[in-house]
């Protein structure tokens, strides 16, 4: 999608908070009074810029200072920086519209926009609220296990200066997903410092609440195969689904042949497919047992580790991955236009 280059504004508030919206309509009018009270609470002016991406809408006629730019189709690098066009604020956050920041995200944001800092990029990863399904609960043991040492920040609750957002360019429109890893990649190549910063916790409350959403949501998170192949040089994981990849493509195969002809030789080799896709569920799992909740979830976090390599390795396929762009429709091509919200 075509846009302006990003110009740098002059600041009109310490901070713009900017959301891509697609369908989240309880949670969006959730968040919107949330900030617009969390921020008035602490005496600091804010800017919200909504990005609608989908043909759902939501009037949020409760909150002041909401800008409202519809862009059907757009995908969330895309709405981010749309959104950011529209924003005028010194610092830019980014939340996904199904988060609720806690208390003490507020206070932090007001310490960042006020100081003085002008080269980092922070946030925390999103927390899964105590009443989620188990598994949201069960993966959650997953992800933060191997979040001991991040490199990137989620874009679901990132926070940096416009000032540096503008000279990296934003975000990659050309990804469908996985665009806070490759701008923090970036931030950090021109000397920008990424951190975690754990008073910036907030829920996510579109959390899967069954196998099937999980399944879904992995399959649009996957790498296409390409950048898996090459990503196997250098990444551990990608280089153990290339090589379960190889397993069901090469040894299929021979299973389809030793059944024709009776041979169990040739059916053995089949099962090394899924064999391969345990051992890397294993070893995905194996550091959330650190902790007596992580074991308690254990068998269910290896069953979603399972379930998430063979959507991975479905959705990096070429069919999927031309399934998964198809998001950016010719829609998405046209020219945002702002619309007008009542204000309380």
């Amino acid at each position: 999608m075509e846009l302006p280059k990003m110009t740098m504004p002059a600041f009109r508030t310490p901070i713009s908070v900017v959301i891509p919206y697609r369908a989240e309509k309880q949670h969006l009018q959730d968040l919107l009074r949330r900030l617009g009270n969390g921020f008035k609470e602490r005496g600091i002016p804010v800017e919200i810029v909504v990005v609608a991406t989908g043909k759902d809408s939501v009037t949020p006629e409760h909150i002041q200072h909401v800008k409202w730019v519809s862009c059907p189709g757009a995908t969330p690098a895309m709405a981010r920086n749309i959104g950011s066009k529209f924003a005028g604020g010194r610092w830019l956050a980014f939340l996904d519209a199904d988060i609720s920041p806690t208390g003490e995200w507020f206070n932090r944001v007001r310490e960042y926009a006020l100081g003085d800092e002008s080269r980092v990029v922070v946030g925390w990863p999103v927390l899964v609220p105590p009443t989620a399904a188990w598994v949201a609960r069960a993966w959650q043991h997953v992800a933060w296990s191997r979040q001991r040492l991040p490199r990137y920040v989620n874009s679901g609750n990132l926070l940096l200066p416009r000032v540096l957002f503008l000279e990296i360019g934003g975000f990659d429109e050309h990804l469908v997903a996985g665009e806070d890893v490759d701008i923090c990649r970036r931030l950090r190549a021109r000397g920008a410092e990424v951190k975690h910063d754990e008073n910036l916790a907030v829920w996510h409350l579109g959390e899967p609440t069954d196998i099937g959403g999980f399944f879904k949501r992995e399959i649009f998170h996957a790498a296409q195969f390409r950048d898996v192949a090459l990503g196997s040089l250098a990444n551990r994981f990608d280089a153990a689904l290339l090589l379960t990849f190889l397993c069901y493509v090469v040894l299929i195969p021979a299973a389809v042949v030793g059944t024709t002809f009776r041979d169990s030789r040739f059916i053995a080799l089949g099962l090394a497919g899924p064999i391969a896709a345990l051992l890397v569920a294993v070893g995905k799992a194996l550091p959330s047992r650190d902790s007596p909740e992580g074991k308690k979830y254990f068998s269910r976090s290896l069953l979603l580790c399972f379930v998430m390599v063979h959507a991975r390795l479905l959705g990096s396929l070429p069919l999927a991955s031309a399934i998964r762009f198809s998001w950016v429709s010719a829609k998405s091509r046209q020219t945002p236009r702002e619309a007008s919200i009542p204000k309380a």
